[in-house]
């Protein structure tokens, strides 16, 4: 439960490989890479990504919500919108 409510993957079951930085899976925040180490596979995309904070897409946990505010419990149906309650804006419709 630790996990999913931090937004945490599940290895390589939930990352694909090949195809996700480890940026997007929240590892900085873990403490699984380093900035001060030597030269590693990648290293330089990291670092350069890492400094300029421009990650395109990342691994959040979500809380569904209906109309009157009480969390959804079971599944999320289709096309129901994913709002940023902050900004009141529509993120992406559920697919």
């Amino acid at each position: 439960m630790w996990r999913l409510e931090k937004g945490v993957a599940e290895g390589s079951t939930e990352i694909p490989k090949g195809e996700a930085l480890p940026l997007e899976y929240n590892f900085v925040g873990l403490n699984a890479i380093s900035f001060d180490k030597g030269c590693y596979v990648g290293q330089e995309l990291i670092a350069r990504t890492h400094h300029r904070e421009v990650i395109r897409k990342r691994l959040l946990p979500l809380k569904f919500l209906d109309n009157n505010g009480k969390e959804v419990e079971g599944k999320v149906i289709p096309g129901s919108d994913v709002i940023n309650t902050v900004s009141n804006k529509t993120l992406r419709s559920v697919t």
